[in-house]
């Protein structure tokens, strides 16, 4: 394998290595002492790896290898039902704690959606993995088979993700929408004849830079910022005046939007002037419009202002203002309005709960959330473990999920995905700990991975994972004769 390297220019070979897969770059490094010091112990690598994943710095680093090391890796991690795959992990019926998707070490996950039952997510460089029920080729993977592992749709490139029940769609680098999987009410927007797409097929006529999916319908921001809507309308949540389902992106007059968010028969939409259009199904108060409304097939103000983001689960929904501040309303019959309110089945106008977020997620009967330091709460429904809390038990207030940090978060129907950042360089004396605890099952010692400004000083990079998959990396010493990790001398 060095000779992938060693036939490239020396002038250029940091610059070809940093386009292979790190692991594969390290192995080499690892037996090739030659390569170790062009490569591994290369600034020039670690920075062309920097800027790969994270852009360029405005400021110089004393190391960028250290840098790069240092930076929390966005890691996928699954919890709730997973009989068919639906959280990327192939040897659990479910987990009710966090468990790490497999993924090549060289992918960044960056967002996540989760459908009623399987989930896609986007990764740094626009390709999509996807994994889970596979019933109508929501996979978009040409198949009709589970999927239970993340598996690349081939040919797709995007900057966008979003998942209904049994359908997904995309937006690519060209600002084109893609949709794939269940089109029974048209949700695909690609006419009658396409009932089901077993791979991405692009909507025809229209440029998006915003998609979401609802049960069984769907909505794009064009590039104007214009609404289109189409998939089935039952309870009016396309917002076009009527209940008469559409199989193309119909345009939804008289209003000019930034963010939209759908549940099972409800839509919110955020306007460009900062309103909140409420459409479809109030018969658990979803719409936060009172008790007097059965459902609205028209957009219909809600009266809140400076709102930041727009989250409809199920039959429920919650909004982040401009404050931080988490208001809730709908069907709260499993505490996933987090209002601690157990007798409390239905809230019909925006509450507040007593947490700050920056991004929240809703499935049909939980909720997670991400607050301002990316610690991640989770309450409602438990019964497959979908809180991440480690048991099985119902929370109408919100619980933290030990151990997470997040950037991401998104929930099926019992299920949850977020994108763990809490992978970290700890320092030696939390290492002593963890490992009077018994926590770890292995570690590797890897001298390519030494710093170069403290490689004279024997201090190494130590990789242990935990019994939960997780890493952890430490700098240490190592003590040959006794086979044993040392307080570093620095």
């Amino acid at each position: 394998m060095d000779e992938l390297i060693l036939n490239v220019p020396e002038s250029d070979q940091a610059k070809f290595a940093a386009t292979l897969p790190q692991q594969l770059v390290l192995d080499i490094c690892r037996k090739n002492t030659t390569l170790n010091t062009k490569i591994c112990m290369n600034e020039e690598y670690w920075k062309l790896l920097y800027e790969k994943y994270y852009g360029k710095s405005t400021n110089i680093p004393k190391s960028w290898k250290e840098l790069y090391l240092n930076i929390t890796i966005p890691t996928p991690k699954g919890m709730g039902q997973n009989e068919d795959g639906r959280i990327g992990i192939k040897d659990y019926t479910h987990t009710s704690v966090p468990r790490l998707i497999n993924i090549p070490k060289d992918v960044r996950i960056n967002k996540v959606a989760c459908g009623t039952a399987f989930s896609i997510m986007l990764d740094s460089n626009g390709n999509v993995w996807s994994f889970g029920n596979n019933d109508f080729g929501q996979s978009g993977l040409n198949s009709e088979e589970d999927i239970f592992e993340p598996t690349k749709i081939p040919n797709l490139k995007v900057k966008d993700i979003a998942c209904g029940g049994q359908h997904a769609l995309a937006i690519d680098m060209d600002n084109n929408v893609w949709s794939w999987g269940s089109g029974l009410s048209g949700q695909l927007g690609i006419g009658l004849n396409h009932i089901t797409r077993e791979y991405p097929v692009q909507i025809s006529n229209i440029k998006g830079k915003f998609i979401a999916c609802g049960l069984d319908f769907s909505f794009i921001i064009d590039l104007s910022n214009n609404v289109w809507a189409f998939g089935s309308n039952s309870r009016g949540q396309l917002g076009l005046g009527d209940i008469l389902k559409r199989t193309t992106p119909t345009f939804v007059p008289d209003i000019k939007a930034k963010q939209i968010s759908c549940g099972w028969f409800h839509t919110i939409i955020l306007s460009l002037d900062d309103k909140v259009k409420m459409t479809g199904s109030n018969q658990f108060g979803q719409l936060g419009l009172g008790l007097d409304v059965i459902k609205t097939s028209t957009l219909t103000d809600l009266p809140f202002g400076n709102v930041k983001q727009i989250v409809a689960g199920g039959n429920y929904s919650m909004i982040i203002d401009s404050k931080d501040d988490v208001w809730a309303f709908g069907d709260n019959k499993t505490g996933k309005l987090g209002t601690g309110a157990k007798n409390v089945l239905v809230i019909y106008a925006p509450r507040r709960i007593n947490l700050k977020a920056k991004k929240i997620a809703c499935g049909f009967n939980h909720t997670i959330l991400i607050d301002l330091e990316n610690n991640v709460y989770s309450f409602g429904t438990n019964d497959q473990g979908q809180l991440g809390l480690g048991d099985l038990i119902r929370r109408y207030i919100p619980a933290k999920i030990p151990f997470i940090k997040a950037i991401d978060v998104s929930c099926g129907k019992d299920f949850s995905i977020i994108i763990d950042v809490s992978r970290k360089i700890i320092t030696f004396d939390e290492f002593e700990t963890l490992l009077k605890q018994n926590a770890f099952a292995s570690y590797e010692m890897n001298p390519a991975l030494q710093i170069p400004y403290k490689r004279e000083k024997n201090i190494f990079l130590f990789t242990f994972i935990d019994k939960l998959d997780d890493e952890y990396y430490v700098f240490g010493g190592y003590d040959q004769q006794q086979n044993m990790i040392t307080k570093p001398s620095e």
